[in-house]
Parts: structure tokens; C-alpha cells; sequence
């Protein structure tokens, strides 16, 4: 998982802007339009006029699904769920509203009663495909089916329970299945277009073959052991050229790791109010007849016996006044931030900040001295209440969000700003978010300006300025990563030995008829017994203990290596009749950075009964291999775009456009936003 945050930050943080301005700042701009503009034609769908209220309608049936099937649109399920969603992603309120046309169209929409059935067979579609990966996975029927019967319950339980939530939110029961109705006519869509229907029996051997065709294997992982530092030799040229081939490459786009591209980074500051220290000076002071007068006002919730409830009555009045006390420090930094920025010009929803505004913008020690002042008024407090953080390196995503503070008492990295109501941004997704990094981002942040409060989950407060942001791009020079292209030379150059040593160390295994020896020869390897290899897939049975390394081999290369080895073994041999010089493999895969020795002590061939138990899955990677022949989509935004002529005639106002001022935005002349959702400079 943290491979997959690494390699696709930037695109999620994208994603994730683009989320924020379809999904919740739409709604706002379209409900500021009058009725008579609602009837306003800003498109036209096969020479029909689109108007705005149409908009605004399939913008709410978006919403509705994402939040009653919000699995159809997680990346971990992508590779498992039927329909669109797994296919080519719907894009956005326009690319829903041809879907939904062009279903509708073929006859494949319902009504509300279809709707409701629906989540019934999107619960019975995806439970299929569980149990056939689950099959795949334990090679027992029985096993498999009482683990996906299970799941069929709990996850048709959560989707009716999450109909009845958007319901009770005040939808019309009528809208929200009339929107489900849409969504199943939409995956009978995408199957019209999935390119097959059926497969006939000796392909769904073939695939099947391929997919249920087990190996059972005791694996040793080697790793490429670079040379000592100190007999690195590589000349000028050479760490030139290998500088020149991975400059521009990311890291996570490598197998082997390298890439010299930098990721978009930062320099903070921030202010941080430690809630420890405020609250250590408080209970020092509490005042035991307030204690009491609040559970008097508050008996019922407390209960009858005061000394029972004493600790919990004492923790709600320290909170209280903690609150108040955090009320009136974010309207102090507000009022002094709104006041040294007035006078500066907007740019729709940014600051016009002058070209000395790092010199003369309120420094954060002084905005910090302020705020100790306020907060120790009649507060005798053990160490300081507030402190100012300016580390001085570059922060990328993944080093935002593991940015402790010095202190000990406050944990920076783990902080969020809320934007509104029902969402929150974490920091790192708040200052990559901003315009110089991000710009068309729909949070509005911009570099010089504070932003917050931000919170932890210990309570404290945090608030952030953008001191300077750096788009992603290649080193200056290879100087400037000289000893990592040391360090990635000497890797690859152990690749290359142990890549040619491949066949000594099969050989071993071979003689032991076992991994044994390698295990005690090599004593930095990793062995993972029972290792379960068919031609798409790596795994363990049920109650093996986890391996990380596992992610390691499950590379095609280890794959195609293993399931050709058993393609032409008799299916009814036994193990131990096979030469061992055929059980033994070894591949070098540069996921694993060394040699991956394997010795198969084990055999599940394709049965008839798995055929029978696993056609949704074989017919699901039939389709899935059908698609990958495919150059684009029949259903991609684009394609449906053209052969529906859809096109815009008048541009609709953006959200960024309108004159309502975001949560996180930057405070506008003659009005001082409030200090929990304020951009502040």
C-alpha cells in the first residue's frame, strides 16, 4: 500500500481536488442559481439542449451512488467488482449523464423497483467473484463458500443500510432508486459492451487453467549483495550515463527502485498550541464548586452518584474550558492575520501578495508571542503553551505525513483542516493542494499565506504557512545525488552477478530436493514456506503467517516461470514421482533486488469442480483480456462524447468562479472569515 501512496501521490492528490470541487462545491455554486437560469442550455446531447437543471440532477444521482456502493470506486476492489466502474471509471457528471442516456436509450433502465433489487444482485455479482478468488486462493469449495456467505450478508447489510441513510437525509425514496435503477442499467451497458458473452469450454479450460493451476512451493528470496563502499570504482562516464537514463524517472516507476525525479516538495512553518501543557494549568486551577454546579445541570447524563462520575464530569469541564480558550486564540490570529491583509487585492479567490511580502508579512514568532500572552492569562503553565516549528528541508507527501514536532508533545503529520461539514484534509493533502503545485486544485491555497486550525488527534492546534513549494523535476546536476548513483550502480552491478549464478543455486536445491541449504547458506535470505503460484497469481493458504516479501515474487517473471514448469506434468502423478530437477526454479526478478530459488513440493491441477464453481471468475479475465486488446474503451468519456454528439455551448460557471469564498480560502476585503476555515497569509 505505501508502494502504491509513493508512486501515485501526485495523481491522487488531483483526483482528490477534483473530488473536492465536483462533489461538494458544485452543489453550493449551482443552489446560488436562480430558477430562471436553471432552464439555461449549456449543452447539447444529440442536437437536444442539456440545461443546467440537468446538471444539477445527474450531479445528485452521482453523489447517491458514490455514497451507497462507495466500493465501486475504491482502487483496492477495481480488479474484482463487475461494471463501469471497474472498466474505464466514470469521469464526471457529464460522462454520467451519456452513460445513463445511452442505457436508457437500449432499454436497460428500470424503475424504482428495479433499483432496489439492485443492490441485491450488485451483492450477489461481487459475492461470485469473492468466492471464485477465495477458490483460487484455499482450492477448497466448501471453505470458500462459507467465508463469501458471510461477506454476501455483511456487505448487502451495508448497502441498504447506506440506502436508508441517503434516504433519511432527506432524498426521496423514489429519487434514490430511481438512481440505483440508472446505475444497473449502466453495468447491463457496460456488458453489452464487454465484448464477450460466453467463451466456449476449451478456452474456459485454457483460462482456467491458467488462472486455477496451483503450485505448491517452498521459496527462498537472495538478495544482490552490492560490493563494500570501499571498492566502488565507477568512472565519470559511466555515473554520467546512468545519470542521464534515470534522471527523469520516478523511483516507483522502476523495478529496481531508482529514479532521480524529485517529488513536489515544501518548506513550512507553523505555529503548534499544545493541549497538554493548557490543560496541565488548568486542572491545576479547576474550581470544585464549578465541577459539581456542572453535574448538577447535567445529572441525567452523569448519573446519580457524583463521586462515581467525578473523573468524567472533571475531563468534560476541563474541555470546555479548553475550547473556549482555543475560541478565543483562533480569533486573535484571525484578527491580526485579516488586518495585514486588507488592504492587498484579490485575484478571484487568491491574494495579490507584493514582492516583498516574505519580508514584511507578521512573523510567526511575533503571531505566536501573542497568542502565549492570551492563553497564560491567570495560568501558571510548566512549559511553553506555544511554539513555533521552521525546519529548513524540503517535505515531500510521504515526509508531511510523518512530521512529528521537536517537542514530543504534538504530531504535526497527523493533523487535519477541516473544510466543511463531513470532510477533512489531512496537512500533506492541504499544502500540496497549493496553487503553485496544484493549480487548478479546487481547496485555493497559495504560498505566504497561514492556514488553519489545523487539529491532531491529541487536540492540539496547528497553523501553517507555505514559506516555498518546488514541482516535481530532475536534480540540478548529478551532483547533487552523486552518492545514490553510487549506491544504485553498486545494486545493479550485484544484480548482475547473482543473475548469473541463477543455475548454481537451482542446482543446490535440486541436490538437497529441498531449500534447505540456501536457508542456512545465505543467512540475510527470506524463505516463505508453502507459497501457493499459479499463473496470475501469488499467495497463502488461510492461517499462514503474513509475509510482506510475498508482494516481492508475485512478479510475472517468478509466475510464468513456475506455472510453465508444471503446465505438462500428469495431473494425477504423485509429487514425489517427479524428477526433482523439475521442481526446481530460479528467476531473477528485480522487484526482489536478487535471485527468487523455488522448490515445488506440491500440485492442485484444474478440476472439473473448480471449472463449474469459478465460471463468473473465468469469464471476468476472458472479458478483462478482451478489453486490454481494446485501444480505447467503447465507454470512456471520449468515445461516448463523439457518438453522441455531445458538446458544450456554453461554459458553465466554475466553481472557482463564483463569488462564494471557500472553506480553506484566504479571507476577502471587508470581511474577516471565520478562523476554522480561513486561508490566513
Amino acid at each position: 500500500m505505501l508502494k502504491f501512496l509513493r508512486k501515485y501521490n501526485k495523481v491522487m492528490m488531483v483526483v482528490f481536488g477534483c473530488f473536492l470541487m465536483v462533489v461538494f462545491l458544485m452543489p453550493g455554486a449551482l443552489n446560488q442559481i436562480g430558477r430562471g437560469q436553471l432552464r439555461q442550455t449549456v449543452a447539447r446531447l444529440e442536437g437536444k439542449p442539456v440545461r443546467i437543471s440537468d446538471i444539477q440532477a445527474a450531479q445528485r444521482e452521482l453523489q447517491l451512488v458514490a455514497t451507497i456502493l462507495p466500493d465501486m470506486v475504491a482502487p483496492a476492489t477495481r480488479d474484482v467488482l463487475p461494471g463501469p466502474l471497474s472498466v474505464f471509471g466514470i469521469r464526471g457528471v457529464e460522462h454520467w449523464m451519456l452513460l445513463v442516456h445511452e442505457a436508457r436509450a437500449l432499454g436497460l433502465v428500470g424503475g424504482p423497483r428495479d433499483g432496489q433489487a439492485f443492490l441485491r444482485r450488485y451483492a450477489d455479482a461481487v459475492n461470485d467473484l469473492y468466492a471464485a478468488s477465495l477458490m483460487q486462493r484455499f482450492g477448497s469449495v466448501e471453505l470458500a463458500q462459507q467465508i463469501a456467505g458471510s461477506s454476501y450478508e455483511a456487505a448487502l447489510n451495508r448497502y441498504n443500510a447506506l440506502r436508508v441513510e441517503a434516504i433519511n437525509k432527506g432524498n426521496p425514496e423514489s429519487v434514490v432508486d430511481g438512481t440505483l435503477a440508472k446505475m444497473a442499467g449502466v453495468l447491463r451497458l457496460a456488458d453489452l459492451y464487454g465484448g464477450i458473452g460466453s467463451i466456449s469450454r476449451a478456452e474456459s479450460v485454457m483460462l482456467g487453467r491458467d488462472i486455477l493451476t496451483t503450485a505448491v512451493a517452498d521459496v527462498v528470496i537472495l538478495p544482490a549483495k552490492p560490493a563494500p563502499e570501499s571498492e566502488w570504482n565507477f568512472d565519470e562516464e559511466a555515473m554520467a550515463a546512468h545519470f542521464e537514463k534515470y534522471k527523469d524517472k520516478r523511483g516507483s516507476d522502476d523495478p529496481f527502485g531508482i529514479g532521480y525525479l524529485r517529488p513536489d516538495a515544501v518548506k513550512l512553518e507553523w505555529i503548534a498550541v499544545r493541549r497538554q501543557v493548557l490543560v496541565d494549568a488548568l486542572r491545576s486551577r479547576m474550581d470544585p464548586i464549578a465541577v459539581n454546579k456542572l453535574y448538577r445541570q447535567n445529572q441525567a447524563k452523569y448519573g446519580a452518584d457524583f463521586n462515581a462520575a467525578k473523573s468524567r464530569v472533571e475531563e468534560d469541564f476541563l474541555n470546555a474550558e479548553l475550547k473556549q480558550m482555543y475560541d478565543r486564540a483562533s480569533e486573535s490570529i484571525k484578527t491580526q492575520i485579516f488586518r495585514s491583509v486588507m488592504s492587498l487585492p484579490s485575484d478571484g479567490q487568491y491574494k495579490v501578495l507584493p514582492p516583498d511580502w516574505s519580508q514584511i508579512m507578521p512573523p510567526m514568532a511575533q503571531l505566536a508571542a501573542s497568542l502565549t500572552e492570551l492563553l497564560t492569562q491567570d495560568l501558571e503553565v510548566a512549559a511553553e503553551p506555544v511554539i513555533v516549528m521552521q525546519p529548513t528541508d524540503w517535505l515531500t507527501f510521504e515526509a508531511l505525513g510523518s512530521q512529528p514536532d521537536a517537542d514530543g508533545l504534538s504530531d504535526i503529520g497527523q493533523a487535519s483542516l477541516r473544510v466543511n461539514e463531513s470532510l477533512s484534509v489531512s496537512l500533506a493533502q492541504l499544502v500540496m493542494n497549493t496553487r503553485e503545485l496544484a493549480p487548478d486544485s479546487a481547496l485555493h491555497i497559495q504560498q505566504g499565506m497561514i492556514y488553519g486550525p489545523l487539529t491532531d488527534p491529541q487536540n492540539n492546534l496547528y497553523y501553517v504557512r507555505i514559506l516555498d513549494t518546488r514541482p516535481e523535476g530532475p536534480p540540478a546536476d548529478l551532483a547533487e545525488v552523486a552518492d545514490a548513483v553510487r549506491r544504485d550502480m553498486a545494486l545493479l552491478a550485484a544484480y548482475e552477478r547473482i543473475s548469473g549464478e541463477l543455475e548454481t543455486y537451482r542446482a543446490k536445491v535440486v541436490a538437497a530436493g529441498g531449500v534447505g541449504p540456501l536457508m542456512a547458506e545465505v543467512p540475510d535470505a527470506t524463505t516463505i514456506l508453502d507459497v501457493l503460484v499459479s499463473r496470475t497469481s501469488v499467495s497463502r493458504d488461510e492461517g499462514a503467517p503474513p509475509s510482506e516479501a510475498l508482494s516481492l515474487i508475485d512478479k510475472e517473471v517468478f509466475r510464468t516461470a513456475v506455472a510453465d514448469r508444471i503446465a505438462s506434468w500428469d495431473p494425477k502423478a504423485d509429487i514425489s514421482t517427479i524428477d526433482a530437477d523439475q521442481r526446481a526454479v530460479a528467476v531473477a526478478v528485480p522487484e526482489a533486488k536478487g535471485a527468487v530459488v523455488a522448490f515445488i513440493k506440491g500440485f492442485r491441477p484444474l478440476t472439473a469442480e473448480q471449472l463449474r464453481e469459478n465460471g463468473s471468475l473465468i469469464l471476468s479475465r476472458a472479458r478483462q483480456a478482451d478489453r486490454e486488446r481494446q485501444t480505447q474503451s467503447p465507454l470512456s468519456f471520449e468515445a461516448m462524447v463523439e457518438r453522441h454528439r455531445f458538446e458544450v455551448i456554453e461554459a458553465r460557471s466554475s466553481p472557482s468562479d463564483s463569488s462564494g469564498e471557500g472553506e480553506a480560502a484566504a479571507g476577502t476585503e471587508g470581511e474577516a472569515p471565520s478562523a476554522s476555515q480561513q486561508g490566513l497569509p
